[in-house]
């Protein structure tokens, strides 16, 4: 046994001379055949010298199970998924290249802006401007009220479609064609509009009463075959003259408001009738409050 080593050892150092193609380091690592390849053992292992160190080891002649191209008897994360890009260890190294918080593999939504907010994702989270539910990319109907109940497009709900939210409807399941007021039942003669107010002595709405006549709109563009006056009544403080035309203005002023919200002009007249038709004594201040208002009246 002795001799064969004997014999051997020139022959190993032969081949090993003969190397110009290996690095000096996997050179000296392991004993290559005269072609650069390397000389395996009985047992089909490669060759160490006496300068291999697990450093100048290599996958091709110590393993790598994984192909990570970090050798076996180095590799502290086997099993590592293919294409992954590993550290000196063998292990997955961990980027996060849009710095949003969220690591690479697991984020949905790479590439995000530097500073956006991101959900748990990494997807840009997207507000709900209105607190409806409803976030605002998918929102129908921006500015929802709060506490109005809303569908999957972020719109006011209105189940039996007689143009007043569910919210406000007193009478809900009211017959389809049915004309309703503001409060969802059925209309009759006329439509108080008393909530609609107007800076005194002028035909400018207040935004509340905007709020109101976009409600109203709704309902006269849910039963768009009927048509209205929109008559507009003052107090008897101050001339006929003048009132009658502060009426006729300020009646102008609401059909405008819904022909603007989607009412057709051919739909609505305007009509002022200043003091001529009173529900209240215009002797107290309360009956000249209730005599200042604005009707809609449905044409027969």
């Amino acid at each position: 046994m002795t001799l064969k080593i004997k014999h051997m050892v020139p022959f190993i150092a032969l081949c090993t001379w003969g190397i110009s193609s290996a690095s000096a380091e996997t050179s000296n690592a392991y004993y290559h055949d005269i072609a650069g390849g390397y000389l395996k053992t009985i047992q089909g292992k490669c060759w160490r010298t006496i300068h291999w160190t697990p450093d100048t080891a290599v996958p091709a002649c110590e393993g790598d199970a994984d192909g990570d191209g970090v050798i076996n008897q180095k590799d502290q994360c086997p099993d590592t998924p293919e294409g992954s890009d590993v550290d000196a260890a063998g292990c997955v190294i961990e980027t996060d290249q849009d710095n949003d918080g969220i690591l690479d593999k697991n984020d949905k939504c790479p590439g995000t802006p530097a500073g956006t907010a991101v959900d748990g994702e990494g997807c840009a989270l997207i507000g709900d401007a209105d607190n409806d539910g409803v976030k605002d990319n998918l929102d129908q109907c921006a500015n929802t009220e709060q506490g109005i109940s809303v569908d999957s497009r972020g719109c006011p709900k209105d189940s039996d479609n007689d143009g007043v939210y569910d919210s406000r409807d007193a009478c809900p399941n009211t017959p389809k064609g049915m004309v309703t007021n503001l409060r969802g039942c059925e209309l009759k003669a006329s439509l108080d509009l008393s909530n609609i107010q107007f800076r005194t002595g002028t035909a400018a709405l207040s935004a509340s009463s905007q709020t109101e006549l976009d409600i109203i709109a709704n309902t006269l563009v849910s039963n768009s075959h009927l048509k209205f006056e929109v008559a507009g009544h003052t107090d008897s403080t101050g001339s006929l003259s003048r009132n009658i035309a502060l009426s006729q203005r300020r009646a102008e002023a609401v059909r405008s408001y819904l022909v603007k919200k989607g009412v057709a002009a051919d739909r609505l007249t305007a009509k002022g009738y200043g003091p001529t038709k009173p529900i209240a004594n215009n002797a107290i201040a309360s009956g000249r409050a209730k005599n200042r208002r604005v009707e809609l009246v449905l044409k027969r």
